[in-house]
């Protein structure tokens, strides 16, 4: 009974000595609020060395794509299909790619684009950028390294940005969903307009209209995410019907310029924001 009324003792002596629970978490805290300063100080850093030389590049870029609206919408009649074009059009996400794709919303900047894809989420960020001159990304991520990395992807999409030479420019003509109620399946329809401009000379070097429509299997056969059917990636009917009208006005349009120009890449797929 001694022996244990000693090691109760002494136990009882390391706890009492030890830092109170309060204590470790004011230390928790100090070490974290340091840990963000030092973060956010060095995403700070990164964005004034990079802005000091770049900001009016990136609104001189973002100004030659705004100034194609008037060229786009001036258009009144679409080009003939010949045989392919002597110039190679490169959509490849490197160094070498040379066309940048937009759907016309991109054109109204006072409200958010109500299609996006890679590049206008990109023209985007650089508009952030600009017009904030910070760091563009959430800074609440908790590895530095992770950021840094986002930070060096933008400025080499910035800098792919501002050398690209063509924009493809998408407009809607015609927009019909499919449907599915009560059993009862209606066809999707799209007939949509396209630009290729040549963007320092403001030049169209081509514009055309295309068609697509829904498969007309596709209520048989639910369109394929992933690899998973419908009924395995919990995607409803409805859903399979839209994923399958999307699809197929992407690979009408992939159609359509593999057969006008020599191409290279894939177009970065067009996703109407909720």
């Amino acid at each position: 009974m001694k022996v244990n009324t000693i090691f109760l003792f002494l136990s009882y002596l390391v706890i009492s000595c030890g830092p109170s629970v309060e204590e470790e978490i004011k230390k928790y805290d100090e070490l974290a609020e340091k840990e963000a300063k030092d973060h956010n100080q060095k995403l700070t850093e990164l964005a004034n060395t990079y802005k000091k030389d770049s900001l009016e590049i990136l609104a001189r870029g973002q100004n030659r794509i705004l100034e194609l609206a008037s060229v786009f919408n001036a258009l009144t009649s679409t080009t003939p299909k010949t045989i392919k074009k002597e110039f190679l059009l490169d959509a490849t996400p490197t160094t070498s790619k040379n066309l940048l794709f937009y759907h016309s919303s991109i054109f109204n900047t006072e409200v958010p684009n109500t299609v996006s894809n890679f590049d206008s989420q990109t023209f985007n960020l650089i508009s952030q950028f600009i017009q904030k001159g910070e760091y563009p990304f959430d800074t609440t991520h908790p590895d530095i390294d992770y950021l840094v990395k986002n930070f060096n992807t933008f400025k080499q999409n910035c800098k792919t940005f501002v050398n690209a030479r063509y924009a493809l420019i998408q407009s809607d003509l015609e927009v019909k969903a499919p449907q599915l109620q009560d059993s009862i399946f209606t066809e999707g329809y799209y007939k949509g307009h396209i630009a290729l401009i040549e963007i320092d000379s403001k030049t169209v070097i081509d514009n055309f209209i295309f068609e697509a429509k829904s498969s007309k299997e596709v209520q048989n056969n639910k369109y394929y995410i992933n690899g998973k059917s419908a009924n395995e990636s919990n995607i409803s009917d409805e859903q399979a019907l839209i994923n399958d009208y999307f699809e197929n006005i992407y690979l009408a349009l992939d159609k359509e310029i593999s057969e006008r120009y020599t191409f290279e890449g894939a177009l970065p797929k067009l996703n109407v924001n909720k």
